[in-house]
Formats: structure tokens, C-alpha cells, sequence
């Protein structure tokens, strides 16, 4: 009876044959959640790299516009520009407010510390300080002259400048460095902005002309 064809094709699996399946389905399960794992470690690479590079691409844009109208009050005389590694001194045009046709308004940037880390405030006359969200584990600032002489302050002490003694706009630094590293960052990030006169130069206005006696 056991030789019956009819018994042995309603036999069951044997118990050799469920390990083998077992084993097959674990090992499939095991590569299909490793490349799931590697999908999605992929994905969040990719996710935190394209903050980091939104948040530098912002800094850059609030930085660079906020040099770039710099000039130092009081307007249309002295000095264009005062800074050192903590921040600086302007008279800007973009002051980074909703306002239309601004005039160029005093307006300093300046490094704060925020704990055992650093934000960036600019603030400009009165009005509230805008003070950005990004933490900096570094931030410093520094300027360089027409000779490519760098400098931790600005108007420098003794300046090597050719150009120095040529007033106006380049009295401006020619370039002003900020060098930051963002919180959670490993590497050191500089951006360079450069200054650029205004084209708000008015000239004093011409006094009445005042006639005295008879005609």
C-alpha cells in the first residue's frame, strides 16, 4: 500500500524542504531590506545635503547684498566703511527690509554669541534686529584691500594699499570675508562680498542767492 503512486502524491512537504523554503524567503527578505536601508540612508544624504546647500546659498544672498550697498554714515563724507572680526559698520541701501525707494540707511551686521555658538544680526537704524536662524560653531569676518593685503579691522592701521590715498569708493574695502562653519558641519565655508559704491551721491544744495538793498 505504501508504493501506491496515489499516497505519495498526497504526501505533504517534508521538513528538509519547509527549512530550505524558510532559508530561501529569509535570505530574499534580507536583501530586499538591505537595499531598502540603503535607499533611504541614500535619501536622507541627499535631503540634508540640499538644506545645507539652501541654507549656505542663503547666507551668501543676505551677506553679499548686505555688503554690496556699504558705505559708511555720516553720508557723503568720512570714512565708507568700519568693521572688524565681529561685524561692521554701513550705510546700506539693501537693508533687507520690504521697504520701496529706501535711501541708504545706517545699518550694522554684527556675530553674536548664542551659548557656546554664534548667530548673524543685522540691524539697521530704527529698526528691530533681524536676528537669522543659522548657528555657527565659528564666524569671523576680515577685509582685504585693493593689494590683496588682509586685514582683522577695517580702516586698517597702516595700510599698504596703492590706492589708499585716492578718497571716495576706494576708501571701501576691496573685499570682506566671512568665514563660517554651521553647526553640525565638518568643514569651514568662506564668502566673499565685495563693496561697491552708492549712486546716491548728492551734492550739497546751492544756497539762495540773496539781494541786498535797492535793486
Amino acid at each position: 500500500m505504501r508504493d501506491d503512486p496515489r499516497f505519495r502524491r498526497n504526501r505533504g512537504f517534508s521538513l528538509l524542504e519547509v527549512l530550505v523554503t524558510v532559508t530561501i524567503f529569509a535570505l530574499l527578505f534580507s536583501v530586499l531590506m538591505s537595499g531598502w536601508y540603503q535607499a533611504m540612508r541614500a535619501q536622507s544624504q541627499l535631503d540634508v545635503a540640499a538644506k545645507r546647500l539652501q541654507r549656505q546659498q542663503q547666507l551668501s544672498q543676505v551677506f553679499r547684498r548686505m555688503v554690496a550697498e556699504g558705505l559708511n554714515p555720516p553720508f557723503n563724507g568720512g570714512l565708507k566703511f568700519r568693521g572688524d572680526a565681529n561685524g561692521f559698520d554701513t550705510e546700506s541701501s539693501a537693508s533687507l527690509t520690504p521697504r520701496v525707494g529706501a535711501a541708504p540707511t545706517p545699518t550694522e551686521l554684527r556675530i553674536l554669541a548664542k551659548g557656546a555658538l554664534k548667530q548673524l544680526s543685522i540691524r539697521p537704524a530704527a529698526e528691530a534686529a533681524t536676528v537669522y536662524p543659522w548657528l555657527f560653531l565659528r564666524a569671523s569676518l576680515a577685509y582685504y584691500d585693493h593689494a590683496g593685503n588682509r586685514y582683522e579691522t577695517w580702516p586698517p592701521p597702516l595700510r599698504q594699499d596703492p590706492m589708499a590715498n585716492i578718497t571716495g569708493a576706494l576708501q571701501l574695502p576691496a573685499l570682506v570675508q566671512l568665514s563660517i562653519q554651521f553647526e553640525g558641519d565638518e568643514r569651514q565655508q568662506t564668502l566673499l562680498a565685495a563693496p561697491r559704491p552708492s549712486t546716491w551721491n548728492m551734492p550739497e544744495p546751492t544756497p539762495p542767492i540773496i539781494s541786498l538793498g535797492g535793486n
